[in-house]
């Protein structure tokens, strides 16, 4: 019979953190990109019509992890416009905003910032 050892158990914020984590080496010679996305089982990337009702508190924490240490975050145009991105809280960061059309109907301050491109 196995025992599980709760008390060395690593904590949540210590396995976002590990799992999050910069590789030792990263290529010089181009960007390092990171992906992050949750689907549901059978591979929907929305609940009526927006994605953050597909995590939960340890997906949102990675979410959150990940954009701490991000220099760009590329994000589609329908997801800025379904979700009502702002500008970001981290004034260093910017958001590429990926779109099959050259106007945007998501919230103009995000635009006015400066601190979204339209891609």
């Amino acid at each position: 019979m196995r025992v599980l050892d709760f008390e060395h158990c690593p904590t949540p914020d210590s396995l976002v953190a590990e799992h999050v984590a910069l590789p030792e080496s990263r290529p010089s010679d181009r960007a390092f990109v990171r992906l992050n996305m949750i689907s549901s089982a059978d591979g929907g990337s929305a609940v009526t019509g927006l994605s953050g009702g597909l995590g939960n508190r340890e997906d949102h924490a990675v979410f959150n992890a990940l954009r701490a240490n991000a220099d760009v975050v590329l994000v589609g145009l329908g997801t800025v416009e379904a979700e009502h991105y702002r500008p970001p809280a981290d004034p260093h960061l910017q958001i590429y905003v990926i779109a099959d059309r050259p106007e945007t109907s998501g919230d103009a301050a995000l635009f006015e910032s400066g601190r979204a491109t339209l891609v």
